[in-house]
Parts: structure tokens; C-alpha cells; sequence
């Protein structure tokens, strides 16, 4: 049945990247009620922020499988 499979592993990384190019515009909702920023964040501004990111963790020197947990 290869008529219903997908051709790329399913990834937040893949939904973020298909949600940032075909609904760029399109408000990012979320339940915490600390999100709801002015003006309202878009798929295409997260997108943006997330490969922002991953370049800086990569300059850091973080490799895929390494642990990283954000500092308070």
C-alpha cells in the first residue's frame, strides 16, 4: 500500500516546517494563558525562532542524542 505512506519520518520538526510554510499567518494557540503575546506569535515567527535555535545549540557543540534542559 505505498499509496498511504508517508515519504519523511512524522517529526514536530516536519509539522512545524509544513505549518510555517503553508500557514504561515495562522495564530499559534496554546492553553497557557502566558502565550498570548501582542501581537499573537504565527507559525512562520516560531518556525523562525526554532531554526534560530537549533543553529545556536549546534554552535554549541550539542550533537542529536545529547540531553539539553533549559537553565532557570
Amino acid at each position: 500500500m505505498h499509496g498511504l505512506m508517508q515519504r519523511h519520518e512524522l517529526l514536530i520538526s516536519s509539522i512545524l516546517e509544513h505549518a510555517a510554510r503553508h500557514h504561515g499567518d495562522g495564530e499559534v494557540v496554546s492553553r497557557r494563558p502566558r502565550w498570548r503575546a501582542s501581537p499573537a506569535p504565527n507559525y512562520a515567527a516560531l518556525g523562525l525562532r526554532a531554526r534560530k535555535l537549533a543553529a545556536m545549540l549546534r554552535w554549541l557543540g550539542v550533537v542529536p542524542g545529547d540531553r539539553v534542559a533549559p537553565w532557570r
